[in-house]
């Protein structure tokens, strides 16, 4: 095929514009796959910030929220908040987490003070302010040096 400028251009055979059209799929697909892993990148990042906004408004110190994070790791879950509002998911996590630790043989009194720690989380999460009664007496009945129980 001759062109304006007089340079010869070769005419394309059915496999080399089968080879161009591949090249282009592919490039198009990995195109795609990349915006669609930034898109959900995103979305999981917008989820954990959520998570860490609603973990800090329930108190919890930044250890128990990395506790937590490994938690959502360990269940492989998709939306972090879904752990704050299910009790089985936390459940299921703390049986993992007990079958990790007795696979690496920790003694009874580290596995207690962990669970404490486990079990002041759980508490946080699910029953927030079961905790904390209204005083039946005003705070100028209650004189000095008197012991208050709730």
């Amino acid at each position: 095929m001759d062109t304006v400028f007089g340079i010869k251009w070769p005419i394309p055979t059915a496999l080399d514009i089968g080879i161009l059209f591949f090249i282009f799929f592919a490039l198009f697909f990995l195109l795609l796959y990349a915006y669609n892993r930034f898109i959900i990148q995103n979305k999981k990042s917008q989820a954990f910030n959520l998570f860490l906004f609603k973990t800090r408004h329930l108190g919890l110190s930044s250890f128990k929220i990395k506790v937590l994070k490994s938690f959502i790791d360990s269940i492989a879950l998709r939306n972090p908040i879904s752990l704050l509002n299910r009790p089985k998911l936390f459940e299921t996590a703390i049986i993992k987490f007990y079958k990790y630790l007795k696979k690496h043989n920790e003694t009874t009194e580290s596995i207690s003070a962990i669970f404490r720690e486990i079990i002041s989380i759980y508490e946080l999460l699910y029953h927030p302010f079961t905790y904390r009664k209204k005083l039946k007496k005003s705070m100028i009945s209650i004189e000095d040096n008197l012991s208050v129980f709730l």
